[in-house]
């Protein structure tokens, strides 16, 4: 019996009909076998073309081949070999690998590494993208939640102070040059309530604007410049002891001396309820003839401890801009050192500048929140009588008034003395009026329409004193802090606009000091709507 004989075909045909049969768009059949059918990708040991092709013999089974038969077919499988290698073929890669070397006709293998890394690189990003996505919304919910379960969230001052400080003042200007001259250091008037601050004596303007020669009869504050070298060296100190140090300046020669805790006490319901409502975290706040600061400190530290009433409740202040003025040089300076290194409530400081409370042009109108003064000082000598201490003066006008309110005579030069102490006491009146009208035509130009401007302790007119007022009674009202203007004149002023105020004549309200038996303070409203401040 022969042994059957395989069939002789070309070796260039079987490997080329194999190499080249191979399907390049399905990943699992790699060929074709002889008969023109699709071979099993996943056998790869009986791919076409791997062995030759036996013949039948006849009965079903095939038969075996001799040794030469063995060489022909190795030396198929090598010539197969050596041509997938010359077409870059790499069985030993993923089958999409071989795919771009067939379609592409590339040799690099770093090509196809870029492309893949490109690939997972698009894919990371979306999937970061998505990541991204999730992570923001789920802030988005937390900060909704914190808003609807802590509405007052806004009140920690001290955590948002971050968020709310802000590049730039709200209120911008520049403090003018000034040339002042030479301050008091006698007792001619020290009657300063507030804490030395303000000014009441002719003041002279040069036609720019930009700079001003001012004299000023409000004296320095006593304290000022020890103030100043105890917060330059240590400012911890100065908060221990401030506090019970006379917070004026020698009132009286010394009857009525008031420590800052005590006035404090005496101010709380005053300004929490007049200031309060108007203020919010981060509001501006203007004092006329703020002195060394100590008033402001005052009004700022009452603002943030305010408690509950029973009734209501009420909301602590804090996180103001505080801005000012004062006549003399060094007061301004110790201002300007406390709200740099010693700021009460978290304020910040806007402008202290030295003028004149009747010079403040320089500064933007409607510009703050609410606009108030500590005093305003009554002018020293309306008259110019220059009898030399503020009590000789003091006594001079009260005398006048009292000469002034006799209704009869039995002479004639008693009759004539009286026209003329009438006469001079219309004078002295009149010129104080218009005082107090310019100082408060500067602050109600400065406040934002529909705001508060607040004037505090002030004085009496001499004829409103009375002949049974006691100089010397604990608690009576002094000539020496006269001088001032009727409680009548400021409604009487709001409804005539006899200085341009543009006040609300309504809106005018009086209250007893509480301070000084004699004295009042002053809140109005300037015409106009209040803006709405955003929550």
């Amino acid at each position: 019996m022969s042994l059957p004989v395989p069939t002789e075909e070309p070796l260039e045909e079987e490997y080329y009909g194999t190499a080249l049969g191979i399907d390049s768009d399905d990943d699992d059949n790699y060929g074709y076998d002889r008969d023109g059918e699709h071979s099993d990708g996943n056998d790869n040991r009986n791919r076409v073309g791997m062995l030759p092709r036996l013949e039948d013999n006849g009965n079903g089974s095939h038969g075996r081949h001799h040794d030469d038969d063995d060489d022909e077919s190795m030396g198929l499988m090598v010539r197969k070999r050596e041509g997938f290698s010359a077409m870059n073929i790499d069985y030993s890669d993923p089958p999409r690998y071989r795919r771009r070397r067939r379609r592409g006709g590339g040799n690099n293998d770093n090509d196809h590494e870029e492309e893949d890394d490109e690939e997972e690189k698009m894919c990371s990003g979306a999937a970061g993208g998505f990541r991204n996505l999730i992570l923001t919304m789920i802030i988005v919910l937390i900060l909704a939640i914190l808003a609807v379960m802590m509405p007052g969230i806004r009140d920690k001052s001290k955590t948002l102070q971050g968020f709310r400080s802000p590049t730039r003042l709200p209120v911008e200007y520049q403090c003018p040059k000034i040339l002042l001259l030479p301050p008091k250091t006698n007792k001619e008037n020290v009657d300063g309530v507030g804490d030395g601050g303000g000014s009441s004596s002719s003041s002279s303007s040069s036609s720019n604007g930009n700079s001003v020669t001012t004299s000023s009869s409000s004296s320095v504050h006593p304290l000022a410049e020890q103030y100043f070298q105890s917060i330059s060296t240590n400012a911890t100190e100065f908060l221990e002891t401030f506090r019970h140090s006379n917070f004026f300046n020698d009132v009286d020669g010394g009857k009525k001396k008031k420590t800052y805790e005590e006035v404090k006490e005496g101010m709380k319901q005053f300004k929490s309820k007049y200031f309060s409502p108007y203020l919010q975290d981060g509001s501006t706040i203007y004092e006329s003839g703020c002195g060394i600061g100590l008033n402001l400190f005052m009004t700022l530290e009452i603002l943030q401890e305010q408690e509950d009433d029973d009734d209501e409740k009420v909301k602590r202040i804090e996180n103001l801009f505080v801005y000012g003025n004062d006549g003399w040089d060094i007061n301004v300076q110790t201002a300007n050192a406390i709200y740099n290194q010693i700021p009460p409530a978290l304020s910040r400081r806007g402008l202290i500048c030295t003028i004149d409370s009747i010079q403040l042009g320089f500064i933007p109108e409607n510009s703050f929140d609410l606009v108030y003064t500590g005093r305003i000082y009554p002018l020293f000598d309306p008259l110019q009588f220059n009898l030399g201490t503020t009590m000789m003066n003091s006594d001079r006008y009260k005398e006048l008034c009292q000469r002034s309110s006799h209704t009869g005579g039995s002479s004639s030069d008693e009759q004539s003395e009286d026209w003329t102490a009438i006469t001079l006491n219309e004078i002295s009146q009149s010129r104080q009026n218009e005082w107090y009208g310019h100082w408060v035509t500067e602050m109600a130009r400065i406040a934002k329409p529909g705001v508060p401007i607040i004037v505090e302790h002030v004085s009496v007119s001499y004829c409103d004193l009375g002949e049974t007022d006691d100089d010397d009674e604990e608690g009576g009202v002094s000539s020496a802090g006269a001088g001032g203007v009727r409680k009548e004149w400021w409604s009487e002023t709001a409804t005539l606009n006899t200085f341009g105020w543009d006040i609300d004549p309504t809106s005018v309200i009086i209250e007893d000091d509480t301070i000084f038996q004699g004295r009042y303070h002053v809140f109005m409203l300037k015409n106009g709507k209040r803006e709405k401040y955003l929550l």
